[in-house]
């Protein structure tokens, strides 16, 4: 199920999806493209940054890490 709440409005709508799940079906459709089953147009992500966009996150979350240091 997925929650939207757009800007501006403070109700939350409501998004089944039954029998899908897009992350699920976006890796298999990933692995049928590397393996040359089916082609690259299948894709809806290019995941282009993918890696950049981790490690920022690791970068940010270790920027304001203040959990003791294990030395």
């Amino acid at each position: 199920m997925l929650h939207v709440r757009r800007p501006g409005n403070d109700d939350v709508e409501e998004y089944r999806f039954l029998d899908d799940d897009p992350f699920l079906t976006e890796i298999s459709e990933f692995v049928d493209v590397v393996e040359d089953v089916k082609p690259v147009e299948n894709l809806l992500s290019t995941f282009e940054g993918t890696y950049e966009y981790a490690a920022s996150l690791l970068q940010g979350h270790n920027d304001t890490d203040t959990s003791p240091s294990c030395y």
